[in-house]
């Protein structure tokens, strides 16, 4: 074609030269023409285009033509759902390859590198569960479609090594979108879908990739709004262009703003919180524990468990839009090799800040023995400092006043000595009570636990005071009865004496008016000292 071009242009006129330009454009075309196409497809005479969707296919055929420009494998469930360098490496012109819901699982890395021609992929609707490392290396395309693969997951190189002008992820359940994973294509990414997901939070760092694009779509996306969505909505206002097309972000949560729109959104309302914990716990036997700490935030921190070694691990909140706390529970076992005695720190991060609880440990559990009826299980120490024994201690560790409310919400079949705290310790020494040795097996009960939410223990605290001031008038009301009675029984003595002392004077009165008549009648006196006396007021 380049000699075709020269002679073209007068330079090279030689009629031996223009033959075999015409030669060559006519072999060409012939190849072109009797190139073979398999038979479960459809190749256009001419065209380079293979057509071989909806046909059933087990697997890719081998027998496409090499010089094919696009190929159409569409809808063929393939028994072989792994895809390889192999399949492809001979198709060196091949600009537009389509294998939507194909049943695709694994793609193998370096599987398009052969490809430099490829400008359109589409692997749509499959079921694609990892994108390795360089999975794409070598390709630089205008769209790669990877839409509806549901529950994907994106190495951090999964896109390292080539380039896109469009990148479509739709309705991929993706639930973290990172900028590492991004970056490769800062340079050449323009387009890019993560709508239908289920994303909840973005990264600051991806503002810089996302502020040079063209179109991006967010929608339908539980977004957390809080102080680290501020610069997100920022972009949203300040660069309206870039989500035109499509609908607007929307916040999940907080509650307060769940449904709300970006386009009804200010920054004053994007507002963060520090972690809080909710519930510490500890489990424990006499050679394994269980220690478990959560905690709420706005948004929803990290939690970390750090051991004495040093040995960090990481619990991410929870992905269920209905989850209010993440939880992080540390299994330890301990064995004559491992030595599990030192300080455990529980930290919770989010945005806002950072919490830590630390726990002091001794293993093994020390065996007591003491007062405590073995009928207690869990222990329940409403208090805010105690002191029983220091072979297990915790303490908080915050910037601020935090309030610790603990609930009793760990349940267990194996026989475990449970201690639940409630309570808002800045300090607090527990130890385990080991149950003693029973000596007759055939007698033995299980001892089930009660466990005591915090409205319980308000309902009792309300039901205790009703129960006091009800008791406390009962007594009022009885003391005063009796007060009654006996002022009663005193204004009766009272009366009677006084009636008494009338009596006597009464009597006295008559004796002297009976001696004052009977002076006069002295055979009468006598007479009146000899009658028996008689009481004529009683």
């Amino acid at each position: 074609m380049f000699l075709c071009r020269r002679i073209r242009s007068g330079t090279m006129g030689s009629a031996l030269q223009l033959s075999v330009c015409l030669a060559a454009i006519l072999a060409n075309y012939v190849v072109d023409s009797i190139m073979p196409c398999p038979s479960s497809c459809l190749c256009m005479q001419g065209s380079r285009i293979v057509y071989c969707q909806r046909r059933s296919l087990p697997q890719i055929p081998t027998d496409i033509p090499d010089n094919a420009l696009q190929i159409f494998l569409n809808d063929n469930s393939f028994r072989v759902t792994t895809i390889e360098r192999r399949n492809f490496s001979k198709f060196i012109d091949l600009e537009h390859l389509y294998l939507s819901e194909c049943g695709i699982e694994k793609i193998e890395i370096d599987t398009f590198i052969d490809l430099k021609k490829l400008k359109f992929l589409d692997l749509t609707n499959n079921n694609i569960r990892l994108l390795y490392d360089f999975t794409f290396r070598g390709l630089n395309l205008q769209h790669l479609f990877l839409n509806h693969n549901s529950d994907i997951r994106l190495s951090r190189n999964a896109f390292k090594g080539f380039q896109t002008q469009g990148l479509y992820l739709r309705g991929c359940s993706l639930r973290r979108f990172s900028r590492h994973t991004i970056a490769p294509l800062k340079a050449s990414l323009q387009r890019l879908w993560l709508d239908n997901n289920s994303i909840k939070r973005l990264d600051y760092g991806l503002r810089e990739v996302f502020a040079n694009l063209t179109h991006i779509r967010l929608g339908s996306n539980p977004l957390t709004c809080n102080c680290e969505t501020r610069w997100l909505l920022g972009l949203f206002k300040g660069s309206p262009r870039i989500f035109q097309g499509a609908p607007a972000p929307e916040c999940a949560s907080p509650f307060d703003l769940r449904g709300r729109s970006f386009n009804a959104l200010s920054s004053d309302e994007l507002q963060c919180g520090i972690p809080v914990f909710k519930d510490i716990q500890v489990l424990f036997r006499q050679d394994s524990g269980v220690l478990s700490c959560s905690a709420v935030g706005n948004p929803m921190p990290t939690l970390y468990w750090i051991k004495p070694t040093g040995e960090k691990q990481t619990y991410f909140p929870p992905t269920d839009k209905n989850s209010v706390q993440n939880t992080a529970a540390l299994q330890l076992t301990s064995d004559k090799t491992k030595n599990l005695s030192g300080k455990y720190m529980c930290l919770a991060s989010n945005a806002a800040g950072n919490v830590t609880l630390t726990f002091n440990l001794s293993f093994p559990w020390p065996m007591r023995t003491g007062s405590i009826s073995p009928s207690l299980s869990p222990v329940t120490l409403p208090i805010r400092t105690v002191s029983i024994s220091p072979t297990v201690s915790f303490e908080t560790d915050t910037t601020t006043a935090l309030p610790i409310n603990h609930h009793n919400t760990i349940n267990t079949k194996d026989k475990l000595n449970v201690l639940h705290v409630k309570t808002s310790p800045p300090v607090l020494n527990v130890a385990p009570y080991n149950e003693p040795p029973r000596t007759d097996a055939r007698k033995e009960t299980p001892v089930q636990g009660m466990y005591f939410t915090l409205h319980d223990i308000i309902a009792a605290v309300i039901g205790t005071f009703c129960c006091t001031v009800v008791l406390c008038i009962l007594v009022i009301l009885s003391v005063r009865q009796i007060q009654k009675a006996k002022l009663k029984r005193q204004r009766k003595d009272e009366t009677a004496k006084h009636k008494n002392g009338q009596c006597v004077k009464h009597k006295q009165n008559n004796l002297g008016e009976t001696k004052f008549e009977h002076s006069t009648m002295p055979e009468l006196v006598e007479f009146l000292d000899a009658k028996p006396e008689r009481h004529i007021c009683a």
